[in-house]
C-alpha cells in the first residue's frame, strides 16, 4: 500500500482489526471500490457491516484491493494529509437527560414485572461539520494511536456517502477452526475514576457481576444444540478509560458453521442487547420506535456486528461499539456518536448517565473529534 492507494483509501476504504503474533497490531485495510453483496466472495476482502436489527439483504462490501499492514506503517502513511479550511472544530450537542430517565424508568417497570432481568439503553450525540478526507486521515490516526497502547480494536469502513469508525474492545466471535470459535463475555462497566469511590472492587460489585453473568449466560444459550461451550476465567480487562470483566469462550460446532450463522445465533449478545434475548430484541425495537418518533436518532450500526472474510479465508467478527457514524448530503456531514449502558434490577439512574457521558468523552478523545 502506496502513498496513492492511501488516497483511494481514503475516499472509499476499510479498515478490520486482525489478531497478530507480531510485537505491532495488524489491520486489513480494503480499497479501490466496492460492491455490496448479499454474500463474501473467495478471494477478496469482504466486510459484513448490516444494521443492529440484521436487516439489511446485501450487508457485505467486497473490495477489489486488499493488503495487511501494521498500524504504525498505516499511520505514518495517514501523517502526509493536511488539515483543510472546512475541518474547523465540531460542536456535539449532548443526550438529553430526560429521554434517558423515561427510558431507565420503562426498563425498571419491566425487570419489576419480570419481564426482563437486563436491556441496553443508547443515548446518542450529534454534530453537523466538514469532514474531508483530512479529517478522516486524523480520526483514523487518533484511533490507530490509541489501539497501540490499549486492547482496543480499530475497525469501520466509508464512502461518499457514508461511514462507520470506532476502536472497540469486544469481540464477537473469531473462526479458529473449521468447526470452532473463540469469543468471549465482556460486560460490567467500572470508570477508572470511581476507583476512589465507596464501591466494591469490579469483580465483587452484584450489579456487575449479575450483567456479566447473563452475557456468559447468553452466550451458552446461543449456541445450545449446535455445539459444546467452554467458559474461561473471569477476569479485569482494563482499558484507558474503563474496565469490563471478561470470560473467554471457547465453542466447538458439532458440524461447519457458515459466518452469517454463528452472527444469527450470537448477536445480539446481553451485553448489547437484553436477557433474555427476545424480550430484549423487543424491548429495543420499541426503543427504536420511539427515538425516531421524538427524532432523536437512529442506532442503525451502533452494536451490530462488524467483520470481515478476508481473502486468506480467515473469518474475524467484533461489535461495533465505541464508534461514530456519519452521512453526507449537501449540506456537509452528520456525525453521530452511541453509547449505551447495561440496565439491570441494582442499577442506578445517575449512577449510569454518568458513565454513559464517560463513554461519550472517551469516544471523542479517542477518535480526536
Amino acid at each position: 500500500m502506496n502513498s496513492s492507494d492511501t488516497r483511494e483509501w481514503l475516499d472509499n476504504g476499510c479498515v478490520v482489526p486482525l489478531e497478530s503474533q507480531s510485537a505491532e497490531p495488524v489491520v486489513w485495510v480494503g480499497w479501490g471500490g466496492s460492491r455490496r453483496a448479499a454474500e463474501p466472495e473467495a478471494g477478496h476482502l469482504s466486510v459484513y457491516a448490516p444494521d443492529f436489527f440484521l436487516g439489511d439483504a446485501e450487508p457485505w462490501r467486497v473490495y477489489s484491493c486488499s493488503s495487511r499492514i501494521a498500524i504504525g506503517e498505516l499511520s505514518r502513511l495517514l501523517a502526509a494529509e493536511r488539515a483543510e479550511p472546512s475541518d474547523g472544530p465540531l460542536a456535539w450537542a449532548e443526550p438529553d437527560f430526560s429521554t434517558f430517565e423515561r427510558l431507565f424508568a420503562d426498563l425498571q417497570r419491566r425487570i419489576r414485572a419480570g419481564d426482563l432481568k437486563k436491556a441496553v439503553p443508547a443515548v446518542f450525540s450529534r454534530a453537523r461539520g466538514g469532514f474531508s478526507r483530512a479529517r478522516l486521515a486524523c480520526t483514523l490516526r487518533a484511533a490507530l494511536n490509541a489501539a497501540s497502547d490499549s486492547p482496543l480494536n480499530v475497525y469501520g469502513f466509508w464512502n461518499d456517502s457514508e461511514g462507520m469508525l470506532g476502536a472497540t474492545p469486544e469481540l464477537l466471535f473469531r473462526y479458529t477452526g473449521p468447526r470452532s470459535i473463540s469469543t468471549a463475555a465482556v460486560a460490567g462497566t467500572r470508570p477508572h475514576a470511581a476507583r476512589s469511590d465507596s464501591r466494591l472492587p469490579l469483580s465483587d460489585d452484584p450489579k456487575e457481576v449479575e450483567e456479566h453473568q447473563f452475557v456468559v449466560d447468553g452466550i451458552r444459550d446461543a449456541f445450545r444444540g449446535m455445539g459444546s461451550v467452554r467458559v474461561g476465567p473471569t477476569t479485569e480487562l482494563r482499558l484507558s478509560n474503563f474496565s469490563h470483566l471478561l470470560a473467554p469462550v471457547d465453542v466447538c460446532f458439532h458440524s461447519p458453521q457458515p459466518f452469517d450463522a454463528v452472527v444469527r445465533a450470537l448477536h445480539p449478545t446481553p451485553a448489547v442487547g437484553g436477557w433474555p434475548r427476545e424480550a430484549g430484541m423487543e424491548w429495543l425495537a420499541w426503543m427504536e420506535r420511539e427515538d425516531e418518533a421524538a427524532g432523536i436518532g437512529q442506532r442503525d450500526r451502533f452494536g451490530a456486528p462488524f467483520g470481515a472474510v478476508t481473502s486468506d479465508g480467515d473469518g474475524v467478527c467484533w461489535v461495533a461499539i465505541r464508534g461514530m457514524q456519519w452521512t453526507h448530503d449537501t449540506h456537509g456531514t452528520e456525525l453521530r456518536l452511541a453509547a449505551g449502558c447495561g440496565v439491570t434490577g441494582q442499577s442506578e439512574l445517575h449512577r449510569e448517565w454518568h458513565e454513559l457521558g464517560i463513554k461519550l468523552q472517551a469516544i471523542r478523545t479517542a477518535l480526536a473529534v
